[in-house]
């Protein structure tokens, strides 16, 4: 099991993303591109507290890889639903 440094890391990282997400908020841009940055940086750290916080990191591989699947399939599904609209379809 992680130590203290570890779940403190990972918090701060978290933080560190959710500052990076905000100053992505107020870019300039395409805003599909903002999107898509915004939510790939929303998966990973999805990924981070499924691992980590809620210790699948920890788990056999066939647990773990369940939620993770889950993660990503919806992170695939809004990027394309979010290239749909921009394209006009």
């Amino acid at each position: 099991m992680p130590g203290i440094k570890t779940y403190v890391g990972i918090w701060l990282g978290l933080v560190v993303a959710t500052i990076m997400e905000v100053v992505t908020r107020s870019l300039p841009g395409a805003v599909s591109l903002l999107a898509l940055t915004i939510l790939l940086i929303s998966s990973a750290k999805a990924i981070f507290i499924a691992l980590y916080y809620q210790h699948l990191r920890f788990e056999s591989w066939r647990l773990a890889v369940l939620p993770i699947a889950a993660i990503v399939g919806i992170a695939l599904l809004a990027i394309s639903s979010a290239f749909s609209m921009a394209m006009g379809g």
